[in-house]
C-alpha cells in the first residue's frame, strides 16, 4: 500500500534528484523511499544500540555531562 504525501525541496536539490532518477532509471518517489528507510533502518539501529547499553548498565551520557567534560578537559 503507498499513500501520498507532498514534499517541498529546494529546487536545486530537486533538479539533482531528478537527474539522478533518470540516470539510474528510478522514480523520485523510489528514491526518496530508499532514502527514507536507509534513515529510519539507522535510527532503529541507534536505538537498538542505545538499549542494547542500557541493559549491561552503561550510563548514557548526557548533553550537559558531556560539556562539563570538554570544560574539564580543558576544551571549553
Amino acid at each position: 500500500m503507498t499513500t501520498k504525501a507532498t514534499l517541498y525541496l529546494d529546487s536545486k536539490m530537486y533538479m539533482t534528484l531528478k537527474m539522478r532518477a533518470v540516470e539510474t532509471g528510478q522514480t523520485i518517489s523510489g528514491l526518496m523511499n530508499e532514502a527514507l528507510q536507509a534513515q529510519l533502518a539507522e535510527d532503529l539501529d541507534d536505538i537498538q544500540t542505545i538499549h542494547s547499553r542500557l541493559t549491561k548498565h552503561e550510563e548514557p551520557l548526557s548533553y550537559e555531562s558531556a560539556l562539563k567534560e570538554l570544560q574539564k578537559s580543558g576544551i571549553l
